[in-house]
């Protein structure tokens, strides 16, 4: 569900009216922790705070007026398209899933001078998307598309988010993929949000849109997804989807632009003007019909406008370059053979250490690896950590990750492993400082 959106400008320029503030470029500016020269820097300071959750920081902005004007215009081209854009394939935390996480019915951002603040109120807080982080995991596992096609993957997370939520309106508590993992309740919002998170993490990619659909309940705001198979994307509604009873159609599944909306022309879909003013839908063009089962589903290439990926191609075991493994059909069961500790739990004391580690085929190290990633998403204050990334161990390839513990307490953290051709696995591990 896409909300009622609304922006607030105050320009003031006298420098009798505030203590501290000084002018440069015809703008009053004021004293901020946090600096950007163009809506790029922008762009990545909204995207750090975001995921840290923060609701309320000032950014001194230093921009063009053409910037100013993309900020405090009358559309949200900022969010739905300069900050999308920043996608990390190794978190499916930022990008599309933050956007569709901040409350934009609320004054969310004002101006004064050069200072910018945000004042963001979350759907999710970081506790919740911890908890989500965890349990997509575990339902990935549980449906096993890690021996699936990129369309069964589709069809797969389509039926279990239809199968799970149970619509209800009610929109600061229903609005998030927590609240329909933890509850089962949730609103078009947590469809699509909860379809982005299940899709980016199976290794499908899959945006978030918002706009508006039909005359009924969706008519003043609506969310869905747009999927990519093949070469081309194709527009999604599990919410739509979601018939009554327990009852699923597939009326809007991977459908094109020319008959998304076959199943009842008069309750038609309409993306948001900032899909139209934009490149977006050059960057993510959507097939003119729908997908038919049986067409090609091999995501041959997928550029990251913001933090290109890695080369695909996926060397032979000879290191010669050629595409013997092709890299649509590579598993993470074909790279990563176990984990260490197997439970997922880990003990260490104070002032003492253990290793964090991942098993590695030998065939598999470092050529068809993009990259292993370590992070800690709660309990910083307890331990430290130093990657030791990719080792060798006589024919043996694992990667390690040291922690020492600092004091008593209990810290996560996430490993993430992305393959060469975009394929992504992540293992959770909790540590216990005794």
């Amino acid at each position: 569900m896409k909300k009622n959106m609304k922006k607030l400008l105050v320009m003031l320029l006298s420098l009798a009216i505030f203590a501290g503030s000084f002018s440069f470029n015809g703008r009053t500016a004021f004293a901020a922790g946090l600096y950007a020269s163009n809506l790029e820097k922008l762009g990545e300071i909204v995207r750090e705070r975001g995921l840290a959750r923060d609701g309320n920081f000032k950014v001194t902005f230093d921009g063009t007026d053409e910037e100013w004007d993309v900020l405090f215009g009358e559309d949200m081209r900022f969010f739905y398209y300069n900050l999308i854009k920043m996608d990390d394939v190794s978190t499916s935390d930022d990008s599309d899933y933050l956007v569709g996480n901040i409350d934009f019915s609320k004054d969310f951002m004002s101006s004064e001078g050069n200072v910018i603040t945000f004042t963001f109120d979350y759907f999710e807080t970081s506790e919740q998307t911890e908890y989500v982080n965890e349990n997509t995991e575990k339902i990935l596992e549980s449906l096993g598309v890690s021996e699936m096609s990129n369309y069964e993957k589709v069809k797969a997370v389509h039926d279990y988010v239809c199968d799970l939520i149970t619509y209800k309106d009610d929109a600061e508590n229903c609005s998030s993929v927590y609240s329909a993992y933890y509850t089962g309740y949730g609103l078009c919002n947590s469809y699509a949000l909860c379809m982005y998170k299940l899709l980016t993490e199976a290794g499908v990619p899959c945006k978030w849109i918002g706009g508006k659909a039909g005359t009924g309940r969706d008519s003043d705001g609506h969310a869905w997804n747009i999927v990519k198979l093949g070469d081309q994307w194709y527009n999604l509604d599990a919410t739509w989807d979601d018939a009554e009873g327990d009852e699923i159609s597939y009326d809007y599944f991977l459908k094109g632009s020319s008959d998304f909306d076959n199943a009842d022309p008069e309750q038609a879909h309409e993306m948001d003007d900032e899909y139209y003013i934009t490149d977006y839908l050059k960057d993510f063009p959507i097939a003119e019909t729908a997908f038919e089962e049986g067409d090609d589903d091999t995501n041959t290439s997928d550029n990251n406008p913001w933090k290109p990926s890695e080369p695909s191609a996926v060397t032979d075991d000879s290191g010669s370059g050629s595409n013997n493994v092709n890299q649509t059909t590579l598993k993470i069961s074909d790279v990563i053979t176990g984990k260490y500790p197997s439970s997922g739990k880990l003990m260490i004391k104070r002032k003492k250490h253990s290793d964090i580690q991942l098993f590695i085929k030998n065939a598999a190290a470092k050529k068809k690896i993009s990259k292993i990633s370590y992070t800690v998403t709660s309990g910083k204050k307890y331990i430290k950590t130093k990657n030791y990334g990719i080792h060798k161990d006589g024919k043996e390839y694992f990667s390690d990750l040291r922690v020492t513990g600092k004091k008593k307490g209990n810290a996560k953290i996430k490993v993430t492993v992305l393959l060469k051709g975009g394929v992504k696995k992540s293992y959770s591990f909790t540590v216990k400082v005794k």
